[in-house]
């Protein structure tokens, strides 16, 4: 599913290196319509990612646009985990 909105940067950014590639995990607020904030987390790649880390800090007001996906999975104790990621 494809989203974009004004979101605001939830944590402070750290830029990470996998491979050769740059990654950058962070968590953004969402406002909903009854002023309620929704948290999701992003992940950006790349040339964005190192763009973002320089540029940006938390707090920093935002438009992105990106897919939505859903992470779930079990651990090991049998808890399941439901995970909603946005890659930017």
């Amino acid at each position: 599913m494809r989203v974009y909105g004004i979101v605001r940067i939830f944590k402070d950014l750290e830029l990470q290196t996998v491979g050769d590639n740059k990654l950058l995990k962070n968590s953004i607020a969402w406002n909903g319509r009854k002023r309620e904030s929704h948290f999701h987390d992003i992940v950006v790649w790349n040339r964005t990612a190192e763009r973002m880390a320089e540029y940006l800090h938390k707090g920093s007001k935002i438009f992105i646009e990106g897919t939505l996906e859903n992470n779930n999975y079990t651990k090991q104790d049998g808890t399941k985990v439901y995970q909603n990621v946005i890659t930017v």
